[in-house]
């Protein structure tokens, strides 16, 4: 089972080369298979959420989308059907403006 070391350090340049020369000083026999930064872990701790998340939201959009578009459809319908029956209307001598 592998062994995890935290170790803090107030400098952010290059850490696992801080952290590195600290473990060989302590014993040289110990070697460095994964280094990474606090916020690295976390960030690999959440991949998984976060694709989740993106999905949704895509998922979401797309349907905001098709709804849109639907309600395009059905209001230029209405308003093809409308006009032909106004046309019709003022063919057979009706006023524009009549119910």
């Amino acid at each position: 089972m592998p062994e995890r070391l935290l170790c803090r350090q107030a400098v952010h340049q290059r850490p696992g080369k801080l952290a590195g020369e600290t473990l060989s000083g302590i014993n040289p026999n110990l070697t460095i298979v994964k280094f990474q930064t606090f916020q690295q872990q976390i960030d690999d701790r959440f991949i998984e959420e976060r694709l989740i998340a993106r999905l949704t939201s895509l998922f979401g959009l797309l349907a905001l989308l098709l709804a849109g578009i639907g309600l395009y459809g059905v209001t230029a319908y209405t308003v093809v059907r409308r006009r032909r029956r106004s046309v019709f209307r003022i063919a057979l001598g009706a006023a524009r403006r009549s119910g």
